[in-house]
């Protein structure tokens, strides 16, 4: 799941034809709508939810963590918080 498709597409096939299973879904992960649909895809798609990697990053803003605002923190927590559910 990211936002340019481009370089997504070209990673999952990269996936595929080395044998893996992988799904391109492009999205904006700070997006809470977008994650519950790419999280419910990827479920019904490989039968649950076996491995999520969060490597959301926020742009603009800089600095250590206890400095960065609040609102651009909770961008980064929307995927987690959805796939967590999964894994329990």
């Amino acid at each position: 799941m990211a936002r340019r498709p481009t370089p997504l597409y070209e990673l999952e096939a990269e996936i595929v034809e080395a044998g893996g299973q992988a799904i391109a879904i492009p999205d904006d992960v700070s997006n809470l709508a977008d994650v519950k649909k790419a999280i419910e895809l990827m479920v019904n798609r490989f039968d649950g939810l076996h491995l999520a990697v969060n490597n959301a990053g926020i742009s603009g803003e800089f600095g250590l963590l206890h400095e960065i605002s609040i609102e651009k923190c909770k961008k980064v927590c929307i995927p987690a918080k959805v796939f967590l559910r999964h894994f329990w």
